[in-house]
């Protein structure tokens, strides 16, 4: 992260402390938006209830942003597990980083939902076999869900 911010006040021509400090305090600004929490909510509830259902999450978020998440924000205990891109130094689109999360929780392509909101996230996903959803909003993405 400093070389980046590093790299990025000289090439912009910025402060360099200036710039450190917003990109320090950009993890506390993340913030879930209340209508996804509640679909994932919905989804955590049916496979509490027996659904044959698992969450998994797969972020292109770099690891002192994770950390911040992981410490401020109790729903991604919901998640039966998943992959933050800088803890392993992959990111998406690179097939890699889709197939370490295969790899690491057996997951089944042919019965593999991924949702993101960048279209060439979705299609690295198909490329492996999974399906893929683009996210829009939640209300779209509930309506998409239910009709598989």
């Amino acid at each position: 992260m400093a070389q980046v911010v590093t790299r990025t006040a000289t090439r912009m021509g910025l402060p360099l402390d200036r710039l450190q400090r917003l990109v320090e305090n950009i993890g506390a600004q993340l913030v879930p938006k209340p209508e996804t929490l509640e679909l994932l909510n919905e989804w955590k509830e049916r496979r509490d209830q027996g659904a044959d259902v698992r969450l998994y999450y797969l972020s292109n978020m770099p690891a002192p942003y994770a950390r911040v998440l992981e410490l401020r924000h109790e729903f991604l205990n919901w998640f039966d597990g998943g992959i933050f891109s800088g803890d392993v130094n992959l990111i998406k689109p690179d097939a890699a980083i889709y197939k370490l999360l295969q790899r690491q929780y057996h997951l089944e392509p042919d019965r593999t939902v991924f949702i993101d909101d960048l279209a060439r996230n979705i299609a690295a996903a198909q490329e492996l076999g999974w399906q893929g959803i683009l996210f829009d909003h939640a209300g779209d993405l509930r309506k998409k869900l239910l009709n598989m």
